[in-house]
């Protein structure tokens, strides 16, 4: 991950969330803090989390607390759902959360925390001015 951002040098980098519960997920999440670091190679400005459905909502002693939010279009939403498709393995029918409602309704959620018809939810770790 380190090499790959000093090749690339992003300004901004996107990681799972660290309350996650799938291993790998956490696994890249501290990987992604290390090559991150201040003092490393090269500087990213800012480092955000992420959410994942049936991924960071299922642990429940300390779930996502998002502190970003990006409003997002319904047309956005229809995106997502287009790319999110892709992985036929990882969708199934509501209640599951990577179903359409179940993206639906986390939009919808994360909207309403935000003020906004629908939302994408972040964690801000860390941003340089």
């Amino acid at each position: 991950i380190e090499k790959e951002i000093f090749d690339f040098k992003p300004d901004c980098v996107f990681t799972h969330a660290n309350s996650d519960t799938n291993n790998d997920h956490l696994i890249i999440n501290k990987s992604t803090l290390i090559a991150t670091r201040p003092g490393s190679r090269y500087l990213v400005k800012e480092l955000y989390s992420y959410e994942v459905l049936s991924s960071s909502e299922w642990k429940f002693t300390d779930n996502f607390k998002p502190n970003y939010f990006i409003s997002l279009t319904k047309e956005d939403i229809e995106k997502k759902w287009k790319a999110l498709k892709k992985y036929k393995s990882e969708i199934k029918d509501f209640p599951y959360p990577r179903s359409y409602e179940g993206l639906i309704a986390l939009a919808k959620y994360r909207g309403m925390q935000s003020n906004s018809s629908y939302a994408e939810a972040y964690r801000l770790i860390r941003k340089f001015v």
